[in-house]
């Protein structure tokens, strides 16, 4: 969770400026927030490659359809609306891997 962190914070920054310098809202240009919340989802679950890609696929699904509060979040200022949805989607897709768990 320390990387993730990491990644998010210093993505925040990179992101708001990238953001500033290209005039537009998320350009795609912009990976540092996909990196972040994938690496949320993956927090608490083996590195295996079955895993691995379950849960990056069901990170980038939860990422484009923004569901269950995730696109508000989009409208934050700066980097944080770059940043802050996909860490909340990686969140859910970890949540799912962890229900597994439980089933």
């Amino acid at each position: 969770m320390g990387v993730a962190t990491g990644v998010a914070v210093v993505g925040v920054w990179a992101a708001g400026r990238e953001e500033a310098r290209v005039g537009t809202h998320d350009p795609s240009s912009i990976v540092v927030d996909e990196a972040a919340g994938m690496l949320v989802a993956l927090v608490g679950h083996p590195r295996t490659l079955p895993w691995v890609l379950g849960l990056f696929l069901l990170f980038r699904l939860l990422d484009v359809w923004k569901p269950l509060g995730i696109r508000p979040l989009q409208a934050l200022p700066g980097g944080w609306g770059i940043v802050v949805d996909d860490l909340l989607a990686g969140a859910y897709a970890s949540l799912a891997g962890q229900l597994r768990y439980l089933v």
